[in-house]
């Protein structure tokens, strides 16, 4: 027994491997990655779909509130992961915020994960249906919050930290063939005059465009862990036939 687990432990360092990290975020003029999806949700122009606009608004402004979608496609993770360590989503301001608040990253509801990013409006998630939840997604289109955080005159950027089982089931739900993405709601949208804008990921910059990193422990490759049951098993075997000998009172 000591030799089988002997064994094995020799193998686990191959099984075991060291975190990574991989980062999602559209390249400059569309030459790499364009997996990245934005668009704004507007209750000042309700029937306008925002997607090439200059930025993304969040918060209250002039009695209308702003909520953006962000969606990345992660395919190429899909399997490559045994669990997800930590997310961060970060956005950078395209000008000086008016006011201060807390912004609240959530994850869209299921049933509202078929948005389309070109034609969605606040009242339409595709230019025709609407929202689960009603209008802007209402206040039951999206999940519980995932972060907060706050927003002042001094920030230029903000970022988003997810970790625990939370990270993990989100990133499945993102691999998964409806990919609801991400709103961001404001703590304050019923008074005051709290608005905030972020570059998209239509922008040529990409330095400044929507991030996604996902640190993640890959899964085991199967090449590795067919070794490990395999050596187990002949190591098993070899043991076993030595102890049928014993009885027998040969040797195998």
């Amino acid at each position: 027994m000591r030799r089988i687990l002997l064994f094995a432990l020799v193998l686990l360092p191959s099984l075991s491997p060291a975190q990574t990290t991989a980062t999602f975020q559209n390249a400059p003029n569309g030459f790499g990655y364009t997996g990245g999806q934005d668009t704004d949700l507007s209750a000042k122009l309700p029937n306008t779909n925002l997607s090439t606009a200059s930025g993304v608004g969040i918060g209250r402004v002039s009695n209308f509130v702003n909520r953006p979608l962000f969606r990345f496609d992660l395919s190429s993770i899909a399997r490559a992961y045994s669990s997800i360590t930590q997310i961060q989503f970060t956005l950078t301001e395209v000008q000086p915020p008016a006011g201060a608040d807390t912004l609240l990253l959530h994850e869209v509801d299921a049933l509202n994960s078929n948005w389309i990013e070109t034609s969605a409006t606040w009242n339409t998630k595709d230019g025709t249906n609407a929202w689960d939840g009603g209008v802007g997604l209402g206040a039951s289109g999206y999940g519980s919050v995932l972060d907060s955080e706050s927003y002042t005159s001094s920030t230029t950027s903000i970022t988003f930290t997810i970790t625990g089982p939370a990270a993990t089931n989100l990133v499945n739900d993102f691999t998964s063939a409806s990919n609801p993405g991400f709103v961001i709601t404001s703590l304050n949208e019923t008074t005051g005059n709290n608005n905030f804008y972020f570059e998209t990921g239509t922008l040529d910059s990409g330095s400044s465009k929507p991030k996604l990193s996902i640190t993640y422990v890959p899964a085991p490759e199967p090449a590795a862990t067919g070794l490990l049951i395999g050596g187990l098993a002949a190591v098993g075997l070899r043991r076993r036939r030595r102890e049928v000998g014993r009885g027998t009172g040969g040797y195998l």
